[in-house]
Parts: structure tokens; sequence; C-alpha cells
């Protein structure tokens, strides 16, 4: 039987990443391609636009080196190495409804990247190929398992029909599903999967926060496929306000890391995944 001493330490990171609209989860993901990491973003929140300019504009701090996160080396060319593809779901107008309704197609979209991604001349093939310096995206949660109801909608010819019971938890198993090849040793890239947060009143009585998705049932289940559960929020008040990246519990929201001895309790926004990411592959800090 392996013995902690003679067991690898992963360093590949599979994280749920947590924050309100607005906390800044999308830009802070600058600070991993400033370290070396080819990150790509499967965008379904349609904002990954906000990185265009920490990722191209001459003066940002994420194109050169800064000292104590990142060299120079490591922040050459981050913008051959972050990526993003638009994936939102469409929508097309039904005259004999007169309404819009989801063309159902981001959810077989998503399939077919992860099967074979490719971005222009970003090739990468099959996510199974991708390694440790590798990281995928999935921004967000919320908008991915929207897809994947719609996809079963369609599925069952019920898009412009009320949904039935069964159509809820058939796309809640889609999604978990995903969720479980992600967290499986065979994917030996980096996930990051990006999430607001719904407040669901549990069995026991208080309310948790939990990932939003798919009804009440799944959404407390979803943090058992991370190892890492992290949260973008804003610090005190005033002058004093900071937006930081917390590691350990925060109130009702449950959060965890694998190496709480080495990590911070929060680190900056603007450098905290890049931070993060170091820390937990530290040997003997």
């Amino acid at each position: 039987m392996p013995t902690f001493e003679s067991k690898a330490e992963s360093q590949v990171t599979k994280m749920l990443f947590l924050g309100h609209t607005g906390s800044g989860k999308t830009g802070s993901l600058a600070s991993l391609g400033a370290s070396g990491y080819t990150v790509r973003i499967l965008d379904m929140d349609n904002g990954s636009e906000i990185l265009k300019d920490f990722i191209l504009n001459p003066r940002s701090m994420y194109r050169k080196g800064l000292s104590g996160h990142w060299t120079d080396e490591e922040a050459k060319g981050i913008e051959k190495r972050m990526s993003f593809v638009p994936l939102t779901e469409g929508m097309s107008y039904n005259k004999a409804i007169k309404k819009f309704v989801p063309t159902a197609t981001a959810w077989e979209g998503i399939n077919k990247l992860l099967d074979n991604w490719e971005d222009g001349e970003d090739k990468a093939g099959n996510l199974g190929l991708w390694g440790p310096r590798d990281v995928l995206v999935i921004d967000s949660l919320s908008r991915l398992a929207d897809a994947a109801f719609a996809f079963q909608l369609k599925m069952n010819g019920r898009l412009l029909a009320k949904p039935e019971q069964g159509d809820w938890f058939l796309a809640q198993g889609l999604v978990e599903s995903l969720l479980k090849t992600f967290y499986s040793d065979e994917v030996k890239c980096n996930i990051i999967v990006c999430a607001h947060i719904a407040y669901i009143e549990t069995d026991a009585g208080p309310t948790r926060g939990f990932p939003q998705t798919l009804g009440k049932a799944l959404s407390p289940k979803i943090g058992q496929y991370f190892n890492h559960a992290l949260l973008a929020k804003t610090s005190g008040q005033g002058e004093a306000q900071k937006r930081v990246i917390v590691t350990n519990t925060s109130g009702v929201i449950e959060l965890k890391n694998v190496a709480p001895l080495r990590v911070k309790a929060e680190y900056p926004l603007e450098t905290g995944l890049a931070d993060y990411f170091r820390d937990t592959r530290a040997k003997g800090a």
C-alpha cells in the first residue's frame, strides 16, 4: 500500500470557482496565462471580453514579469496562450406561439469541443490529451446546466411545452456525468468550473450557499467532484475595500483546498489564481 511519502503529489487542479456576478472570476483567469499556463475558456456567459484589455494592452501587469508572482519569460506570449470560444444558447422566434425559444444546440457544441477542441490555429484535440500546463475553464456552470436542460427538452419534443419532472432529472444527470468526466484521473489537465451562488435551505434546516445549477437536488452534490472550491468576493468597506479569492469556508459557503498549511486564507484577486496554483504545488513549504 502506498504511503504518503511514496505517493506522488498531483500537479493538476480540479477547481470549483464560486462567486456572485461581477465578483471578478473571469478577469482573474489572466494571472494563470501570465504564469505560463495555456487557458482555454468555454464562454457560455458571454463575459470573456473583459479579458481583452488584460491580455492585449501593452500596459497590462499580465504582459510582463511581476516580482513574487511570475517572470517575464512566463508572461511572454500570453495573448497566444489564452483563448475563449463563445458558446451561448441561441434563440429563434417561433411564429406559432409568438415567442423566442432556445435552439438547444449549445450542449452538443460543448461535447463537440471537448471531443476535439479547435479554435483557429489552436487544435488541442480531445480533452483527454491535454496536460498539466493546460487549463479548461467552464464559464459558467449555470449556463452549462441551462444548455443540458434545453437539450433534454429538445430530445423529448418539449421545447414548446411545459417540462415534466423527468426532464429535470435527466438534465441533471447530463451535468453530473460531465462533472464526473472532469474529475476522472483520465483527464490530466487543470479544470476550473466557474459558478454563481444559490442559497438553498438544507434538510437540516439552515440555508447554505451552493453552486447554482438545475433545481435544488443537484447543487449540494456539485462540490464532491472537486478537491478545490474557492470563492471570489469583495472584502472590507470604503477605501479599505478589496477583491479577494478566499480558500477557507466563508459564512454559509463551504470551501476547501488540498494544502491548508501551505495556502493563504485569501489572495488578491489580480494574482490569486496563479499564486494558489503555485502554493498548492510547492514542496515542503
